[in-house]
């Protein structure tokens, strides 16, 4: 194994959930498309590890709940990110915020683009 965690630091090193790019894994691991959801937001690397990006994540849609004050993007969780099997372009990926236990799914059609991402709360029973 070889540590490949160039960009992550703090919680970002605190990861919940790995996907790899559905077609990647018969290319060579330099170029393995790699999503990761962690304590500290949703990243990406198009070289096998060696290098994360992480996702512009806009804070949470707060319609669902009307909290007061709204949960922000830095005060969720991730604990899940994947790709559309019918359209790799689209990613989804869920935080939660654990101060009310509330959920919000994000999603994006642009495969991530900074400006893209919508978040719709969710009831958790």
């Amino acid at each position: 194994w070889v540590a490949r965690n160039t960009g992550l630091t703090g919680t970002a090193l605190n990861v919940n959930y790995m996907v790899m790019r559905p077609g990647d894994k018969h290319k060579p691991d330099t170029v393995h498309e790699l999503l990761i959801a962690t304590d500290a937001g949703v990243y990406r690397t198009t070289s096998g590890g060696r290098n994360w990006t992480p996702f512009a994540l806009p804070d949470p849609s707060n319609v669902q709940f009307a909290d007061s004050p709204a949960a922000t993007v830095s005060q969720l969780i991730f604990d899940w990110v994947d790709y559309d099997p019918g359209d790799l372009d689209t990613i989804y990926c869920r935080g939660y915020y654990a101060t009310n236990s509330r959920l919000w799914i994000y999603k994006s059609a642009t495969a991530g683009a900074a400006g893209s991402w919508s978040s719709r709360g969710v009831v958790a029973t």
